[in-house]
């Protein structure tokens, strides 16, 4: 058995298949730190597992407050850079295990993690959360090209080789994405190859008796709509005035989730309810469709759940997650632009047919019946491990 260091930041859609991951590790006799934002620090431990700050102390505030940035004079190391890239080193450097260690991280903290596994001659995985992510890695080489004797100046502080050709290092770590092959086959023409082991999520997550009032919202059984924006704000209030305007407009009910009471419509009819929170998992089974922002863990649950999606997608991986749903058959997507009660809908409209349904049906089944997403991540994890035949020196 080993050590296993998992290292994310972001949301809890970053977090939660991490936790997931980790628990499949642990089952299988590894010991596992999550390393990660310190407001996550309840759910990993409650989840069993070790948990490690990703930042220094002091240093999550300073971000919060927009104080975390500065300028740079061009060409002079920022000593709170070096110094944030020299903590999250230790903190690694400090749990290394007596036997094999392997160091496993979000894509997005690639620079620093590759380059602490490089320090202490640990295998490295990188983790994409969703296909647009790796898409991106063309674009991150050109950055570091930009940037090379910046990131170059850092890497000789740190005793390390200046790196010549970007492309190579960033190909050199093994890589798997978040989501199954059939929803973003690899492109031959793709210089990062990546292994798909499906959407990795907890089954035991969002679960649970609904609250009363929303039984006895449901309980006349007429088509309703779930509209939600995850634990997120949206990019513009019309996500959620423009969603519950089309629901009206069609006459169906619909479930407005948010956690921002300043977001929710003023002057809703019956017909709309709005809550702050919802277990999903038990609540998406009698909906008729969704409405949401297109994040990977929304678009799988409604996948699962066999419903029709419509994606109103804007920034980050939203956009791209939303038109693959399109391709799919299995709903639509609408940039921001069209966030309007008419267009959503006649979007509503055209994804509420039999021939839609039953292409969520169809794929729901493949989903059912798919290998374990985490396990799957756990082999890869643990080939790794064994493929390097490296036993880290605590340094």
């Amino acid at each position: 058995m080993g050590t296993v260091l998992l290292m994310t930041q972001g949301t809890g859609g970053d977090l939660y298949p991490f936790m997931q991951i980790g628990r499949g590790l642990r089952s299988r006799g590894h010991e596992v730190t999550l390393i990660t934002q310190p407001n996550f620090e309840e759910e990993v431990r409650g989840a069993g597992l070790d948990f490690a700050s990703v930042f220094q102390p002091g240093q999550a505030e300073a971000l919060a407050d927009g104080n975390g940035g500065g300028s740079q004079p061009e060409g002079i190391i920022n000593q709170r850079i070096l110094e944030a890239c020299m903590y999250v080193y230790n903190v690694i450097r400090r749990r290394l295990g007596p036997g094999r260690t392997i160091l496993v991280g979000h894509y997005n903290l690639n620079i620093n993690a590759q380059m602490a596994a490089e320090l202490l001659g640990l295998p490295y995985v990188t983790i994409f959360p969703a296909p647009f992510f790796l898409m991106k890695m063309s674009v991150i080489e050109q950055d570091y090209l930009a940037e090379s004797d910046v990131i170059n100046e850092y890497r000789t502080c740190f005793g390390l080789q200046p790196v010549r050709d970007w492309r190579d290092w960033l190909r050199t770590p093994k890589k798997f994405g978040l989501w199954p092959e059939w929803f973003a086959p690899e492109d031959p023409r793709s210089m990062f190859g990546v292994t798909p082991v499906g959407f990795v999520y907890d089954p035991r997550m969002e679960t649970g008796s609904l609250p009363e009032q929303i039984d006895e919202f449901l309980a006349d059984g007429r088509p309703t709509v779930l509209i939600t924006h995850g634990t997120s704000r949206p990019y513009r209030s019309a996500f959620f005035s423009a969603s519950a305007e089309a629901c009206i407009a069609l006459g169906i009910k619909a479930l407005l989730v948010t956690k921002f009471p300043d977001l929710v419509p003023s002057g809703l009819p019956g017909s709309i309810f709005w809550c702050k929170y919802l277990p999903f998992a038990s609540a998406m089974p009698r909906m008729d469709a969704v409405i949401h922002h297109g994040g990977i863990g929304t678009l799988n649950q409604s996948l699962m759940a066999g419903k029709p999606q419509l994606v109103l997608g804007f920034g980050y991986d939203r956009p791209d997650n939303g038109m693959r749903v399109q391709q799919l058959g299995i709903g639509e997507y609408l940039p921001s632009i069209r966030w309007r009660p008419v267009p959503v809908a006649e979007s509503l409209r055209r994804i509420r047919t039999p021939e839609v349904r039953e292409r969520c049906r169809d794929l729901a089944l493949r989903q059912e019946s798919a290998a374990d997403p985490a396990a799957v991540a756990c082999d890869v994890i643990e080939s790794s491990m064994c493929e390097s035949g490296v036993v880290a020196a605590h340094n």
